[in-house]
């Protein structure tokens, strides 16, 4: 079964992105479920987008981002009719660890740390998607607060 861990402040400068980078980085070192290590996934839900350009690198990050394959896709679903919601393509897939081998290969076996630690990371857009989503409705209004605000997690239990 899956947990969720939320890392949420809204003041600035409090260390929730290095918290989030870290925690994740210990629980794909060292948590072992049945003695297997699981698949950690960090949903970068912050317009600066930090944690996405530390663990995929800038290069990636910008070629992730002018695609439109981030979060925003998910929240785009909610606001376009015409958008369905993204499925597993919005997924990197061991982006800290492909990096490190990139810039060290020579010392691949010090980042197996980073292996199994995917991210779904953010752009400068999510800004604007979270203006457009605060004044979309589909539905009764309870009903579609409800949906703006689970979109994440439903997103998590249909692309598992």
């Amino acid at each position: 079964m899956a947990k969720r861990i939320s890392i949420i402040n809204f003041k600035g400068g409090v260390g929730k992105t290095t918290l989030a980078f870290h925690l994740a980085t210990g629980l794909a070192r060292f948590h072992r479920v049945n003695g297997v290590r699981p698949n950690v996934l960090l949903v970068d839900m912050d317009h600066q987008s930090s944690l996405s350009d530390v663990c995929l690198g800038t290069k990636r990050w910008n070629a992730v981002a002018k695609a439109g394959d981030t979060v925003s896709k998910i929240f785009l679903s909610f606001v376009s009719e015409t958008q369905e919601m993204p499925g597993r393509e919005i997924v990197e897939l061991n982006p800290v660890h492909n990096l490190m081998l990139g810039l060290a290969a020579a010392a691949a076996p010090r980042y197996t740390a980073y292996f199994g630690m995917d991210v779904v990371p953010a752009s400068l857009d999510l800004d604007t998607i979270e203006i457009e989503l605060t004044s979309a409705h589909q539905g009764s209004p309870i009903r579609s607060e409800w949906n703006k605000r689970t979109l994440i997690c439903r997103w998590i239990e249909e692309t598992r």
